[in-house]
C-alpha cells in the first residue's frame, strides 16, 4: 500500500562546533586559502548575480514545480522558478533535503540567456556530523557556464551567518543539471500516475517516477470533479504508470501547504 506523508521542509537551525565543512567534505581552518591580491579581482559571474537580485520580484514570473519526495530515503525537493518579462529563465530556488541526517537547505541558482549558470549559492544547514551541526554559504561563480570561482563562510546558528566573510576555497561546480530536470518534469522527475489516495474528504493523485519502489513521488489534492478525473477514477489500472500532463497550483490553507489539481491529460 502507497503511503502519503504530507509535511513540509523546515530548517531548524542548531548551535555547533568550529569546524567547517564544505558540502561533505570536513576541512580544517588552515585549509582555507585567503584571498589574495591576484584574486581580489570579481568574477563576473558575482555583478550578473547581483543584477539578476535587483529585479522586484514584481517583475518576475514565479513557477513552482510540484514536490518531490522519497518517502524511505527522507529525500524532498521543490523548486521555484523565476522569468523576466521576456520569459527568459533567470533564477531558480531549490527547497531540497537530501536524506535523513543529510543536509537540507535553499540552493539559489542565477542564470543568462540559454539556461547558462552565472552563479550559484547554496546556504544549507550541514549534517554531516549530527552532533556538530552547523549553517554555511557555499558560492559558486561561472563564466561561459564553466565554474571559476567558489568562496565559502559557515556559523553556528543562521542568525550569525551575515556576520562572517567569505573566503575563497578550491573552485568546486555545483550540479546544473538536476535543477533544470526537475523544471522540465523529466526522470526522475516526471509525472506518471502511481494510483489514487483515498482520505474521507477529498482523493488525492499520487504521480511520479514509475516503476520504482522508492522512486520520487508527489500528490495533488482533488477537490473538483471533471471527465477526467471520474474517468482515472473508474479506470486506475488502465492508467497505471501512464505520463501525465498536469496543470495544479499550490494552496495554503490553515498553516498548511498542498498540491492542488487543476486539470490533466494523458501523454501519447
Amino acid at each position: 500500500m502507497r503511503r502519503l506523508i504530507f509535511g513540509f521542509l523546515g530548517l531548524v537551525f542548531i548551535a555547533s562546533c568550529d569546524q567547517k565543512v564544505i558540502g561533505e567534505t570536513q576541512v580544517e581552518e588552515s585549509e582555507i586559502e585567503e584571498k589574495t591580491t591576484q584574486n581580489n579581482s570579481r568574477p563576473t559571474g558575482e555583478s550578473k548575480m547581483i543584477e539578476i537580485q535587483s529585479i522586484p520580484q514584481e517583475m518576475l514570473i514565479e513557477k513552482r514545480s510540484l514536490r518531490y519526495e522519497r518517502i524511505d530515503a527522507g529525500e524532498t525537493v521543490q523548486t521555484y522558478a523565476y522569468y523576466n518579462e521576456n520569459n527568459t529563465l533567470v533564477k531558480v530556488v531549490e527547497d531540497y533535503r537530501l536524506g535523513k541526517n543529510q543536509n537540507a537547505g535553499l540552493r539559489a541558482y542565477y542564470f543568462e540567456k540559454d539556461r547558462i549558470p552565472v552563479a550559484v549559492v547554496d546556504s544549507y544547514e550541514d549534517w554531516t556530523d549530527t552532533s556538530l551541526v552547523v549553517f554555511s554559504e557555499k558560492r559558486t561563480f561561472y563564466e561561459d557556464g564553466k565554474p571559476v570561482y567558489t568562496d565559502f563562510r559557515t556559523a553556528d546558528y543562521y542568525e550569525l551567518i551575515n556576520e562572517e566573510t567569505f573566503q575563497k576555497v578550491k573552485t568546486d561546480g555545483f550540479e546544473i543539471d538536476r535543477v533544470l530536470t526537475i523544471l522540465d518534469q523529466k526522470e526522475p522527475f516526471s509525472t506518471y500516475f502511481l494510483g489514487v489516495i483515498e482520505t474521507p474528504s477529498f482523493p488525492y493523485l499520487l504521480v511520479g517516477e514509475p516503476n520504482e519502489k522508492d522512486g520520487f513521488q508527489s500528490t495533488l489534492r482533488v477537490s473538483k470533479r471533471s471527465n477526467f478525473i471520474d474517468d482515472l477514477l473508474l479506470n486506475q489500472e488502465k492508467y497505471l504508470n501512464k505520463s501525465m500532463a498536469l496543470e495544479y497550483i499550490e494552496i495554503e490553507e490553515d498553516n498548511f501547504v498542498f498540491t492542488e489539481f487543476l486539470s490533466g491529460k494523458w501523454k501519447e
